[in-house]
């Protein structure tokens, strides 16, 4: 989809929902996010018909409701709004980015175990591309 959509949080818990379980209902959407939030299946009605509106999701009907689907790839909507977060408070630097969360705390010891191992992943497709060793 060449057309960048902007999706709010609350539609992205809705959009969640849609990715994990598609094709899905909106009750089964409301029943999802019952333990999550305190929206009503109105409120729930309102976010799915604004994500078919934006064009991230179709609904296609089934009698007399609608079964919910995905337009908007997860994967390429994530690196989209990381894109956005890195351009715009980190001057698109993904160091800055990590130093702010190993400063502020927020990485577990399984997540640095998780992202050494990423690294190492990274660093060894790299030198098996380029044909050399990495320091």
């Amino acid at each position: 989809m060449a057309k960048k959509t902007k999706i709010s949080d609350a539609e992205w818990l809705v959009m969640e929902v849609v990715w994990a379980d598609a094709p899905v209902i909106a009750q089964d959407v409301v029943s999802k996010l019952a333990n999550k939030t305190d929206w009503s299946s109105g409120t729930i009605k309102t976010l799915l018909r604004r994500l078919v509106a934006k064009g991230a999701v179709r609904a296609k009907t089934q009698g007399r409701r609608y079964l919910y689907s995905p337009k908007i790839d997860r994967k390429a909507t994530t690196t989209g709004l990381l894109r956005r977060l890195l351009d715009s408070a980190f001057d698109g630097s993904a160091q800055l980015m990590m130093a702010h969360l190993i400063e502020e705390g927020k990485l577990s010891e399984q997540d640095h175990q998780e992202i050494r191992r990423l690294l190492d992943v990274s660093r060894q497709a790299k030198t098996r591309d380029s044909g050399r060793t990495q320091p």
